[in-house]
């Protein structure tokens, strides 16, 4: 997880907006997904990444992941359709 959290610091310095948000995700390694993604646990987002994967990315690639998976939840892909968390 350390590479991971190295990258969480890249992203702070080179991009605070995009960094804060990665920085406060969760995030956990998974060899039962391909690449990485975003989901929900409980009422908790989490980031997940298959380490294989991961390993070889060079550093630029795998900063550009973290922000691609950090913009689906600031566009709210993963929540939009929580119609049932709604109070009318």
């Amino acid at each position: 997880m350390d590479s991971v959290f190295k990258i969480c610091k890249k992203l702070i310095i080179n991009e605070p907006f995009y960094g804060l948000f990665l920085l406060n995700l969760n995030k956990r390694f998974d060899k039962n997904i391909k690449t990485a993604c975003v989901i929900i646990e409980g009422i908790n987002p989490l980031l997940l990444i298959n380490k294989d994967w991961w390993i070889g990315l060079d550093d630029s690639m795998k900063l550009a992941v973290c922000k691609h998976e950090v913009m689906h939840l600031m566009f709210g892909h993963l929540t939009k359709n929580w119609d049932y968390l709604r109070r009318d």
